[in-house]
């Protein structure tokens, strides 16, 4: 990982913390919408070695890059994907991307609605700030018009589809059984000392 690009994302990620508390308000003011933290290299590259090499590497909710950019440094050869939807940290992914000359690395402002999966994709989900019907949709809609695609989430994939006596997600897709096993770690990251990864 290049130091002075480790640097830049440290420094604007300091500078934007509050008296270590990162926030911004809603639209209207009247509450608090938690929507930024970090999840260390090491952290990210313990989760990166749980899963396979994909043909893609896309992350939803890229930020000002990191994981994009962590990506890149460990796989320069895979091409990473990024979707943003805050101007100001999508910008500064750009202005990143740009200064370091960093290729195969694709940097996208737009929603959730509008992401392109394909097969053998593995996702990062940034979603602890993602409405989780949202993002159920989203992975029921992934899993179901792909064959190999691997999900990394803070939260449960598909909770509502997850067998509790273990970590199995059964689907019934057009009247056929699908299965898939969740596997299940506990790594730190900037909000906590032991968030849960649920990956497929």
């Amino acid at each position: 990982m290049n130091k002075d690009l480790l640097f830049e994302l440290d420094n604007y990620w300091k500078n934007f913390r509050q008296e270590d508390t990162d926030f911004i308000y809603d639209s209207d003011e009247s509450s608090i919408v938690y929507t930024y933290g970090s999840t260390p290299f090491e952290t990210f590259n313990n989760v990166i070695n749980q899963v396979k090499k994909p043909k893609r590497f896309v992350v939803l909710g890229s930020s000002i890059g990191w994981q994009c950019f962590f990506w890149n440094s460990l796989f320069p050869d895979i091409p990473v994907i990024g979707y943003e939807i805050h101007d100001f940290r999508f910008d500064f992914s750009c202005y990143l991307a740009d200064k370091y000359n960093i290729e195969n690395i694709y940097l996208v402002n737009d929603t959730l609605t509008n992401v392109d999966i394909m097969d053998g994709d593995l996702i990062w989900e940034n979603n602890l700030c993602i409405d989780e019907d949202m993002i159920d949709d989203f992975n029921w809609k992934v899993l179901t018009r792909n064959k190999e695609i691997q999900i990394v989430s803070y939260l449960p994939i598909l909770s509502e589809h997850k067998d509790s006596n273990n970590n199995l997600i059964l689907m019934d897709v057009n009247n056929n059984l699908n299965q898939y096993n969740q596997k299940v770690f506990e790594y730190p990251v900037s909000w906590t000392d032991k968030q849960t990864f649920y990956i497929l």
